[in-house]
C-alpha cells in the first residue's frame, strides 16, 4: 500500500450554510441599493459600503476560470468591484465626525 502525503485543503468559510445565506442577503441588498429612495446620500453611501465591506470579507477571491465556469461576472465583480467603482466611498469632510 502506498501512502500519499497529506495535502492541506483550504475550505472556504463561505461553504457554511449561514455564510451562504448571508452572502445571498448581502448581494441582494447591494444590488438593490441604487434603487433606494435615499440613493446617493451620505447615509446611503455609508450603508452601501458597510454591506460591500462585509461581503468583501466573507467572499473568497475568484479566479479567471470561475468567470468561464459561470459564464458571467462573479458576485465579487458585480457587487464589490463594480459597486465600489460606480459609487466611490465619500471622502470625509473636515469637521465631520
Amino acid at each position: 500500500m502506498e501512502f500519499l502525503p497529506q495535502r492541506t485543503v483550504r475550505v472556504s468559510a463561505l461553504g457554511h450554510p449561514a455564510n451562504i445565506q448571508r452572502k445571498d442577503y448581502l448581494t441582494t441588498a447591494i444590488s438593490a441599493a441604487p434603487h433606494e429612495p435615499d440613493a446617493g446620500s451620505l447615509q446611503w453611501s455609508e450603508r452601501l459600503h458597510a454591506l460591500i465591506d462585509e461581503l468583501d470579507a466573507l467572499e473568497p477571491a475568484f479566479t479567471a476560470y470561475d468567470r468561464l465556469r459561470f459564464n458571467s461576472p462573479t458576485s465579487r465583480d458585480t457587487c464589490i468591484r463594480g459597486m465600489r467603482t460606480r459609487f466611490p466611498r465619500p471622502t470625509p469632510t473636515p469637521g465631520r465626525r
